[in-house]
């Protein structure tokens, strides 16, 4: 995108800046919530290397709904910012 602003092939306000920016503040929301479920993790368990198995199960167990619910919004604003691009 640097690029594309340097040539001026985008301006500041053009809507795909505003979606892509948008999709930006998506992934780093998903990431945070990530750091912060793996966070209350090592405060329960301790260490991630003393974790055993059941434990990296219930991690899995409890990061498939954050993964499901951000694939489901991730994929409604792609949608929705291809119907505004047309």
């Amino acid at each position: 995108m640097e690029f594309a602003f340097l040539r001026r092939y985008l301006l500041p306000d053009d809507s795909f800046v505003t979606i892509v920016d948008s999709l930006f503040i998506l992934e780093m929301h998903y990431k945070e919530e990530l750091k912060i479920l793996e966070k209350r993790f090592k405060e329960r368990y301790g260490v991630k290397e003393n974790w055993n198995e059941q434990i990296f199960e219930e991690l899995d167990k409890e990061k498939t709904p954050l993964r499901e619910k951000h694939t489901k919004t991730l994929s409604k604003a792609v949608a929705e910012a291809l119907e505004n691009i047309r």
